[in-house]
């Protein structure tokens, strides 16, 4: 900041010589910092070939999970054990809240970081978050089947809600890889890994349904979010970025960021939280209704996943990067 300040008033003083003489004119040139290794950086707009890569990405990963559900739907039909599949899937999509807030949450921290550590400190609390979370999902995963769904003779919830979580950790970690791949500007990258992300839920959900029923999907949905973790944790790795962990204090550092994200989420886990009760109603009302109120849900949530979300990951890093807040409304009105 002091190099940056000092660049501004020798420039400002060379452009009106007289006011300073011959010191400022005899002021050896200012050096530009660089970015440390690992460090992201400077954040860009993405072209229009990578904005669109990324929309279709995210845009088959929806579209295939609509799939997903179709064929829940024309495999297993909507009974008792749909309906609970579904009421465990209402409490996976509150946690994976914090996949699409991300994208918003985080940026500002990898934006202004240098070096790894930044980057380390938030998977750390994406670890965190995911620790608590796996208290109701799968400690408490009976009592909370149980008081979700009325009807599960299967014990569909409560297997459904452990898997889900399993899921659920590696879309919460793929989630900050792309976001600190977006500060980088690897929008490619992102677009490229997410396209075939939806191919290995469905086949992996086809290969082991006969064995596993309905909860198959759960298994297909965890095995597409650990095929994006690997492949952005790889993407990542080839940037320059390695595991740096702080060396004062990381545990209280790293829960400090998943209080921080998770604040900042409230607004957005309030309404999936909304969802939860409707499904778990819905499952009240009669046999077979949480399943068609999921599925038009599924079906809506397509839309928010290619417009909102695609947005928010490919504009966040270049805006929060922008010194120039006199475009800031502008812009807003070109988003809308």
């Amino acid at each position: 900041l002091a190099q940056q300040s000092r660049g501004r008033l020798v420039a400002r003083a060379r452009a009106a010589p007289g006011a300073c003489g011959r010191y400022c004119r005899g002021m050896p040139p200012v050096a530009q910092s660089q970015p440390a290794s690992g460090s992201p950086a400077a954040a860009r707009t993405p072209t229009g070939r990578e904005t669109a890569l990324v929309a279709l990405g995210q845009g088959a990963l929806m579209l295939l999970g609509g799939v997903l559900a179709l064929l829940v739907a024309h495999i297993f039909g909507k009974n008792a054990d749909t309906d609970a599949f579904f009421v465990a899937y209402g409490v996976y999509a509150v946690g994976l809240t914090f996949a699409q807030t991300f994208r918003l949450t985080a940026v500002s921290r990898l934006v202004s970081s240098t070096g790894s550590e930044t980057t380390t400190l938030l998977l750390g609390a994406v670890v965190v978050i995911s620790i608590c979370i796996g208290i109701p999902m799968v400690l408490l995963a009976n009592p909370l089947g149980h008081l979700l769904v009325t009807t599960d003779p299967g014990g569909v919830a409560p297997t459904a809600l452990r898997i889900l979580w399993i899921a659920l950790l590696g879309q919460l970690l793929a989630a900050m890889l792309a976001t600190a791949l977006a500060v980088r500007g690897a929008f490619s990258a992102i677009g490229l890994g997410t396209l075939p992300s939806g191919i290995v839920s469905i086949g992996t959900f086809l290969l082991v349904r006969s064995n596993t029923g309905v909860t198959g999907a759960a298994i297909g949905l965890a095995a597409a979010a650990f095929w994006l973790t690997m492949v952005f944790g790889v993407t990542l790795l080839k940037t320059g970025w390695r595991l740096s962990p702080p060396t004062v204090s990381p545990a209280r550092r790293m829960g400090a960021e998943a209080a921080h994200l998770t604040f900042a989420s409230a607004t957005f886990i309030g309404t999936n939280l909304a969802y939860v009760v409707c499904v778990a109603v819905a499952a009240r009302v009669g046999r077979g209704e949480a399943t068609l109120f999921a599925y038009a849900y599924v079906l809506a949530s397509m839309l928010v996943g290619v417009t909102a979300n695609v947005t928010a990951m490919v504009r966040s890093p270049a805006l929060l990067a922008s010194s120039n807040r006199s475009e800031d409304a502008e812009i807003g009105r070109a988003h809308v």
